[in-house]
């Protein structure tokens, strides 16, 4: 069974925290990179930044 999670964090590309969703301990833009196997969505971030 998949976790999902939710975590204030900040990241290379964003200086501010923001909320971002993990599933299985993974940031979600890299869990669907990992899944649809293509980097255009690597770094995405959730609306709700700010």
């Amino acid at each position: 069974m998949n976790s999902i999670q939710a975590k204030i964090i900040t990241t290379e590309c964003v200086d501010d925290e923001y909320l971002m969703i993990f599933v299985d301990g993974i940031r979600l833009d890299k869990w669907i990179v990992n899944i649809l196997r293509n980097n255009d969505f690597l770094n995405l971030i959730p609306t709700w930044l700010g």
